[in-house]
């Protein structure tokens, strides 16, 4: 008899071809997760497919904080081009490994007159979700200067 077949592999043929569709699936899901693991920590809105915008995270945090959230656009609107600098955006503020990211907006902006008694400029930082909702800000502090972003 021929002894070629002594190098055969003793396993049986049907699991040797069970297990690959078996790491096939495994690998998907591991590539669904890291795909979702960097989505979420790259700041993707993932209803929207899409990263927003600073100018529209600001948005978000100025209609919450400022204006109230029953705000329109064109109020929105008025308050920055009013306030040109009074915002900037901390996308580096909370980044979790297996959370949404939450952005820190910073408002600050003239609240009373000049010349008044009291500090005439308000500072506050809000907590923005990836898709733009917000989860609420600090207590405001009142400051002398404006500070620009």
């Amino acid at each position: 008899m021929d002894s070629s077949c002594d190098h055969i592999d003793a396993k049986p043929l049907m699991w040797r071809v069970a297990r690959r569709p078996t790491v096939v699936v495994i690998s998907l899901i591991l590539a669904v997760f890291a795909a979702w693991s960097w989505g979420l920590h790259a700041g993707v809105c993932v209803s929207q497919f899409r990263i927003l915008k600073d100018r529209e995270l600001i948005e978000a945090a100025v209609r919450h904080v400022i204006l109230g959230d029953d705000a329109d656009q064109g109020q929105v609107d008025e308050f920055l081009h009013a306030n040109p600098d009074c915002c900037g955006v901390n996308r580096t503020a909370s980044r979790g490994f297996l959370s949404w990211d939450v952005f820190e907006v910073e408002i600050n902006y003239q609240r009373q007159p000049m010349g008044t008694s009291v500090e005439p400029f308000y500072k506050t930082i809000v907590a923005v979700q990836a898709c733009g909702s917000s989860m609420g800000s600090t207590h405001g502090i009142s400051t002398p200067t404006l500070e620009k972003y």
